[in-house]
């Protein structure tokens, strides 16, 4: 959540943290929430890269100035390796660094050299929460003159989960702008865009559900649980305050149906 970040961010920036990394493929978003940050601490950002440029690392530093100044930086991931960018970095931490100096580097990735680990903190900024995504379906609707029924927003901001604030909001436009017959349509074309979006992932499949719990012998005890818990995504429960189920643990020997239960629940859910 964005809100518990930028708290997250403003302790650490009070806490006297030299060098903090901040983890996200959102840089235009991540880079607000810094700055937000950096204002809550009661000091003043800077964002010395100039644009369509990457100066060396150590001059960037020295252009701050003012102690109380937070350095922001980006663009620095991938340099870590190079001996003047480790040292400037390491610097920060060294005995004759200012006292309460901090910088923060925006980066989707870092691999930290044992130079800077003790150093250093990593926070990761997490995906738009639904509360976000619905906010961003909110302004392309108002933009677009399309209204979407309490249901319908629902399931379009439950099935953007996963995507970032731009890729919703992009998934979001083309959806509005198509003028789907249908609500159903407008929810299948952000699904799409969501499709594509994972198959740039190394790490997740997008896996089309061609099974039920039907398709699954025994397991009794678990479709019971699955049951009882199918109402914990609707409207009521979120208005009750229900926790929407967040995943299952499945253990067991090779063979024994794992892959075909998880289809099943998707499918099911």
């Amino acid at each position: 959540m964005a809100k518990d970040f930028v708290q997250e961010l403003y302790l650490h920036l009070t806490a006297g943290y030299p060098l903090v990394f901040v983890l996200s493929q959102e840089e235009q978003r991540a880079l607000q929430l810094v700055r937000r940050a950096v204002e809550q601490a009661g000091r003043t950002a800077a964002f010395p890269r100039q644009r369509g440029r990457v100066g060396p690392v150590g001059e960037l530093l020295q252009s701050s100035g003012d102690p109380q100044t937070v350095t922001v930086l980006d663009d620095v991931h991938r340099r870590l390796e190079d001996p003047d960018t480790l040292r400037a970095l390491a610097d920060l931490g060294g005995e004759d660094a200012v006292g309460g100096r901090t910088t923060v580097v925006v980066a989707p990735w870092v691999d930290l050299p044992p130079e800077l680990e003790r150093m250093s903190a990593v926070l990761e900024l997490p995906l738009p929460t639904p509360v976000e995504l619905g906010k961003v379906l909110g302004e392309v609707s108002a933009e677009h003159g399309v209204a979407f029924a309490d249901g319908d927003r629902f399931k379009l901001v439950r099935v953007a989960q996963g995507l970032t604030v731009e890729e919703a909001r992009r998934a979001f436009k083309k959806a509005a702008m198509g003028r789907f017959e249908s609500a159903e349509a407008a929810i299948e074309s952000v699904s799409s865009d969501k499709r594509r979006a994972l198959r740039r992932s190394r790490v997740l499949e997008n896996v089309e559900m061609e099974v039920n719990l039907q398709d699954v012998g025994g397991l009794d005890r678990l479709k019971e649980w699955l049951h009882a818990r199918e109402d914990g995504f609707s409207d009521r429960a979120a208005e009750y305050g229900l926790p929407a189920p967040k995943g299952l643990f499945l253990m067991g020997i090779q063979g024994c149906g794992k892959s075909l239960t998880a289809k099943a629940v998707a499918g099911h859910w």
